[in-house]
């Protein structure tokens, strides 16, 4: 879309899923990355926008395909959630590493979840289903293109990021973000509240 002249690009994907399967998701992001194409020609790529929002279930896993023997049993887990161990169990997140290693989404930026993984719940509940690893597989990133407009720099705020724990009707618990924005008006530059909430289901 095109919001007082700044285009804005929403990314809704959902990538491969289970523990094993970093490579195939690392493939879905650029195909993705890849085949988008616009009409536009100054947007023309998804990262060619001035703002990009790329959500979704992403489906990364708290799971180290290389060293098996360092991944948590999903019992672990639950139990490192328990006790508010998240930094310690985002040294396996799959897409932090990937990200760092710029194999995927390393264009893009995440504010580290401070909310437990949103993955795998027993239905109606709040209980993590052990048939899976809790991971945080629903996730929000971001970025704004380093563009100079009216002599400004375009800016962008996360002022939230959150998962809502009260909605039980799904295996996942859903991830909202909230953002404010800089467009560009005639007359100045504005700052426009966005909210962008994603419910996975």
């Amino acid at each position: 879309m095109n919001c007082y002249g700044c285009s804005i690009c929403l990314v809704n994907s959902h990538l491969a899923a289970h523990d094993e399967m970093l490579e195939e998701r690392i493939n879905d992001y650029q195909r993705i990355k890849e085949a988008t194409h616009f009409s536009v020609k100054v947007s023309k790529r998804i990262h060619e926008h001035d703002y990009v929002f790329w959500f979704g279930d992403l489906n990364f896993r708290l799971f180290n395909p290389i060293n098996v023997q360092s991944n948590f049993t999903p019992e672990e887990i639950a139990e490192m959630v328990k006790r508010d161990r998240l930094n310690d169990l985002m040294k396996n997140d799959q897409l932090s590493n990937a990200m760092c290693e710029g194999r995927a989404f390393s264009e893009l930026v995440e504010r580290l979840p401070q909310f437990p993984p949103t993955f795998k719940f027993v239905h109606e509940s709040d209980e993590y289903d052990m048939k899976r690893r809790p991971a945080w597989c629903d996730r929000i990133l971001y970025k704004a293109k380093n563009k100079i407009v009216k002599n400004v720099s375009l800016h962008l705020e996360q002022l939230s990021y959150k998962s809502h724990p009260n909605y039980k009707i799904s295996d996942h618990k859903p991830v909202s973000s909230e953002f404010k924005i800089m467009v560009s008006t005639s007359f100045n530059l504005l700052v426009i509240p966005a909210c962008l909430e994603l419910h996975t289901s």
